[in-house]
This record gives structure tokens, C-alpha cells and sequence, in this order.
């Protein structure tokens, strides 16, 4: 068998932290020296099937260490999430997704400053709208439910 990569995995949660190419000097197979990683040798036997990208290979695939083997994670459902073995899928920091949505409607917000201020171009009647409009962003992370990204995020419609 021929070794075709070392791939470089944390021991805790079984994602790729890097590939390299085999050279002169290589690390031996197992735990690494500092106990952080796990070294896994890949040959033609262990590589996915239709996986010849390394990029590909380090971006959408992880390493079940209970069954020796990598497995296809897909793409991430947003930025914090976090392939889970124990779970079997996805898990990530609702509290920092909720915080990218409060971190967009706090730009929609000041976009619309103008329209509350005392010499707006705008009518009562039309002040009032855009006040409600406001109100209603302030209120969306009240009703969020369950998103996975802030592009699932039900936005008010502007006056």
C-alpha cells in the first residue's frame, strides 16, 4: 500500500486540522508527540471514494475514530457550526448566530435614524410607519425560532 497523505486530527473532535504530503521524515502513526492530534496515514485502502482534492478532502470530510474511518460532513449550515460525532451531525453556538442577527439589524436600525428625527422630509404618517418598521427590527430576535443562518431570519418589510 501506498502512502498517499498524513492528515493531522484533533483527538477531541475529530476534525482535519491539516494534510501533508509524505516526505523523508515522517510522523509516526498514532497520537502526536504533544497528545493534541491523532496521525492517520492514508492509503488508497482508507481515502474516500471520489475524494482526490485535498482542499475538498479537508473541507468536507471528518474522522470517526470509533470506526477508523473519514466520513462526508457536507458544508457547514453557517459559520458557527461544529461537525459533532457524538451527535452525528451539526451542532453550533446559537448565542453567537443570534448575535450576527442582532449585528444586522442594528445596521438595518441605523440606516433608518433619519427618519425619526425632527426636520425628516417625512409626513407624520409616514414617520409612524418607518417607527413601527423599527420597532418590528428591534423585535426579530424575539421570534427567531429555530435558523441556521441570518439569511433564514423573517425581515420586516421596509415602508
Amino acid at each position: 500500500m501506498e502512502l498517499k497523505y498524513i492528515v493531522y486530527i484533533d483527538r477531541q473532535s475529530g476534525k482535519l486540522n491539516r494534510i501533508s504530503y509524505p516526505t523523508f521524515s515522517i510522523d509516526p502513526e498514532g497520537v502526536s508527540k504533544d497528545g493534541t492530534e491523532l496521525i492517520v496515514y492514508v492509503t488508497e485502502d482508507n481515502m474516500p471514494d471520489g475524494c482526490e482534492d485535498l482542499l475538498h478532502f479537508m473541507n468536507y470530510y471528518w474522522y470517526v475514530p470509533s470506526t477508523d474511518e473519514f466520513i462526508f460532513i457536507g458544508e457547514a449550515p453557517n459559520k458557527h457550526a461544529t461537525w459533532s460525532n457524538e451527535l452525528g451531525g451539526w451542532e453550533f453556538n446559537r448565542e453567537d448566530l443570534i448575535n450576527d442577527v442582532r449585528v444586522e439589524r442594528n445596521r438595518k436600525l441605523s440606516l433608518t435614524d433619519w427618519t425619526q428625527v425632527a426636520d425628516s422630509p417625512l409626513t407624520e404618517e409616514q414617520r409612524i410607519e418607518w417607527k413601527n418598521y423599527r420597532q418590528s427590527l428591534r423585535d426579530v430576535t424575539d421570534n427567531l425560532g429555530v435558523i441556521l443562518s441570518t439569511a433564514e431570519v423573517n425581515w420586516p418589510t421596509t415602508p
